[in-house]
């Protein structure tokens, strides 16, 4: 059930006239540590027709009378500043007491970012994608650290190992809310962002998901348009596999007028200067703008100028 945040306070913040959706439901069977297997219910729901710029409130029944929380969450509009925050590698284990520093990290990242209008996760959200204890852990604790934060999701190569049994990718599809179509590479816009996600499936076929990247960025107005993939376009790992993303879709981004993009993979952090052609820019000072400059007297940061990659 799902009502704007005025509505819910007039009703003494009850659901009262609320409306509501049917989520779709999938049973999926998971790795419950070394050799045991659990199922459990992977539940989606979509909601649409919702308006922009609105604060909205919402809850989620079983179906046998019981019910969530309340949990906010609010839509944005074209002409305001959009900001968010990036993350990746989470790469929880399963066990809250040995993941003890990095769920602190994690819920020091969002202590930072209250105010943001949506978050990046890069990729390797969990150490193994078929491990059931490990998805409950990361999305009890994301859940509770973001409450009310939507994120745009990456798979990466953890979240598609496959030990047995249902392979990673579809548990991790399902439970990133993606629909097949969306397995290798998906796109969504928030405000005037554009964000294209091209996911560890993708990487059996690298062209095809250049290919797909600049023709599906031509659709977008968006002002700024980022990429994010796990493995870096340009790395710091020379043995992390990633050549291949930097053969295919450094060329692609230069096409499809990307301007950042953001990766994990490589633990490590890391951010280029703007590049296009596979070389940098030469930028200058320009002290009555304040900013840098190409040598045609453009803004760097702007539209098409270059890609800035981040790790």
């Amino acid at each position: 059930e799902y009502m704007t945040k005025e509505a819910y306070e007039a009703a003494g913040q009850s659901f009262v006239g609320a409306a509501s959706v049917t989520a779709s439901t999938e049973l999926t069977d998971f790795i419950l540590g070394g050799v045991d297997y659990v199922a459990a219910y992977i539940n989606n729901a979509t909601i649409t027709g919702l308006e922009a710029g609105t604060e909205y409130v919402c809850r989620v029944s079983d179906g046998n009378g019981s019910w969530s929380e309340a949990v906010e969450f609010a839509t944005h509009t074209d002409d305001e500043t959009t900001s968010f925050v990036v993350m990746g590698d989470a790469q929880l284990h399963g066990n809250d007491d040995a993941d003890a520093s990095a769920i602190a990290s994690l819920h020091a990242l969002a202590a930072k970012n209250t105010e943001v209008d949506f978050g990046i996760q890069t990729g390797d959200f969990v150490d193994g994608g078929t491990n059931f204890v490990q998805w409950e852990q990361i999305l009890r604790q994301f859940g509770s650290a973001f409450k009310g934060i939507d994120f745009v999701h990456t798979m990466g190569n953890h979240e598609a190992y496959t030990s047995n049994g249902t392979p990673a990718t579809v548990i991790t599809t399902r439970l990133y809310g993606l629909t097949e179509e969306q397995t290798k590479f998906y796109s969504v816009e928030y405000g005037d962002v554009y964000v294209a996600v091209i996911n560890q499936a993708a990487t059996t076929n690298l062209s095809e998901a250049a290919q797909w990247l600049v023709e599906d960025a031509a659709k977008s107005d968006c002002t700024w348009k980022v990429m994010v993939t796990h493995q870096p376009v340009y790395y710091t790992n020379p043995n992390g596999s990633s050549q291949g993303h930097h053969q295919a879709l450094a060329p692609a981004c230069d096409e499809a007028g990307i301007d950042f993009v953001f990766s994990g993979h490589d633990h490590a952090y890391a951010r280029t200067e703007q590049i296009a052609d596979r070389s940098a820019l030469k930028l200058e000072l320009d002290e009555e703008l304040g900013c840098y400059v190409d040598a045609d007297g453009n803004v760097a940061a702007t539209q098409g100028q270059g890609t800035v990659y981040f790790i």
